[in-house]
């Protein structure tokens, strides 16, 4: 029997590791953290126990495949978020500066640079190899200022700037001009739709947490074994095989290893083997974006209840966006907003007492957007604080100007058969991660499929 070990414990590591041992190979899960899941992880909310909030990745779209499936043989089920959708409240709503604006507004706006980031996307995915490097070397920022009208609105920028901080968790100047085309942005008719590409349909029943919980749970009753609180330090190709050296002094072998860390991660990681240098610089310059969620308990839905939104708020400032993170469990006499930061707006959460500048925005900022929030707000909100989590150091990918068009040969792409599937592996040595994947990084699609692939990669090559 031929021995995989992998390194980490999120969904990428434990997808793979699955693959992997039920086909009948011996495999070693290592994960730093006291549980698994990685940046997946749920907990019940301190203001109403009975609810549960997804701290990390929580929407899955109408176009993941590897994560329905395996729900489906987790025995999970995915609720719609569309269902829950009522006649009180549209299901999107649009604020800047403490003023709702109207989609009709916001979508007359921005017709224009829909249209131009329609036609780019069209004429990149007729051409990629020959167009891409040029776009790539271009920063959202600077796509930004070719595709919007001078002496347009300042809040049509500003909802621009607040989708990539949301989707990528940096500022426009930070991430790709392909970030921004990939977005999605349409307008049809009075209609818009900021991030079209991410229709975020499904969420899981109970928390996005027990889907690694159960693939942990699965991976060990097939005989493998999952090693909690064991961060490693190093790991080191030799002919024969690959040894995994973890902090504590215990050092074992292997015939393959997978690699599941974000690369920020792994840079501590000394990394002996056949890894080509520009694989190297690769995991050197990449990074994860900055986005924090923080979450506010109310009696009731006062969004809702005053009319603005059933499902997102997106917002043109340091609030990204807003969402009701508690529709699964409506019958809840109590609910959970969901309050979105990124890039430099996660800078206000800074507060030394969380709990006073949530008062002060219940009852200053998100006043005037939701008058009943102040009078119906809880105690204890949380809030994350991934990007200082050292097993994760962010929050999911993005990728910088130019950057992505020189990595994308080592990025997982699926082909027919598990023979013609590409991806980073060097001789006894994978790398897996939504950070990989070439069709969707940053998503929780994205850290499954890449471990699906190079579980069969590895299987085929076996």
């Amino acid at each position: 029997m031929r021995s995989v070990a992998v390194v980490g414990a999120g969904l990428a590591g434990l997808a793979a590791a699955l693959r992997l041992i039920e086909a009948g190979v011996a495999v070693s899960v290592f994960e730093a953290r006291s549980r698994v899941g990685g940046r997946v992880f749920s907990v019940p909310a301190p203001f109403a126990p009975d609810l549960v909030l997804d701290l990390g990745a929580s929407f899955i779209n109408t176009d993941h495949a590897d994560m329905m499936g395996l729900c489906k043989r987790m025995g999970l089920t995915l609720f719609r978020r569309a269902g829950a959708l009522g006649a009180s409240a549209p299901a999107d709503g649009y604020f800047w500066q403490g003023e709702w604006l109207s989609e009709d507004a916001l979508a007359q706006a921005l017709r224009g640079a829909a249209r131009r980031i329609a036609a780019d996307a069209a004429a990149l995915e007729a051409d990629f190899e020959r167009l891409a490097p040029d776009v790539d070397q271009m920063s959202a920022a600077q796509y930004i200022d070719q595709i919007l009208p001078a002496d347009g609105p300042d809040w049509a920028r500003a909802f621009l700037v607040s989708a990539v901080r949301a989707e990528y968790g940096v500022e426009p100047g930070e991430a790709s001009a392909l970030e921004l085309i990939w977005l999605g942005l349409s307008v049809e008719g009075q209609t818009l739709d900021l991030v079209g590409e991410s229709d975020e349909a499904f969420e899981i029943n109970g928390g996005s947490g027990l889907l690694p919980v159960r693939l942990a749970e699965r991976i060990v009753a097939a005989g493998g074994e999952v090693v909690l609180d064991a961060p490693v330090s190093g790991i080191v190709e030799r002919g024969s095989g690959v040894e995994v050296r973890l902090r504590s002094g215990l050092a074992r072998s292997f015939d393959v290893v997978l690699v599941a860390l974000p690369f920020p991660v792994l840079r501590d990681v000394a990394l002996e083997g056949a890894v080509p240098p520009a694989f190297r610089r690769f995991l050197e310059a990449a990074r994860l974006g900055r986005n924090e969620k923080l979450f506010m308990g109310s009696k009731g839905r006062p969004w809702r209840e005053d009319g603005r939104f059933a499902l997102n708020a997106w917002g043109g400032g340091d609030i990204c966006a807003m969402w009701d993170g508690t529709l699964r469990q409506e019958a809840e006499p109590v609910a959970g907003l969901t309050c979105y930061f990124g890039g430099d707006g996660v800078g206000a959460l800074a507060a030394e007492n969380l709990a006073i500048a949530v008062a002060d925005w219940a009852g200053g900022a998100l006043q005037p957007l939701m008058p009943g929030f102040a009078a119906s707000a809880l105690a204890q909100p949380v809030r994350t604080n991934w990007s200082r989590d050292p097993f994760s150091r962010g929050a999911y990918t993005s990728f910088a100007p130019g950057v992505y068009t020189r990595v994308a040969d080592y990025l997982w792409y699926e082909g027919e058969t598990p023979d013609a599937h590409s991806g980073p592996i060097f001789g006894r040595l994978g790398f897996i991660g939504e950070h990989l994947s070439g069709e969707y990084y940053g998503y929780m699609n994205g850290a499954a499929q890449t471990g699906r692939l190079a579980a069969e990669t590895v299987l085929s090559r076996m």
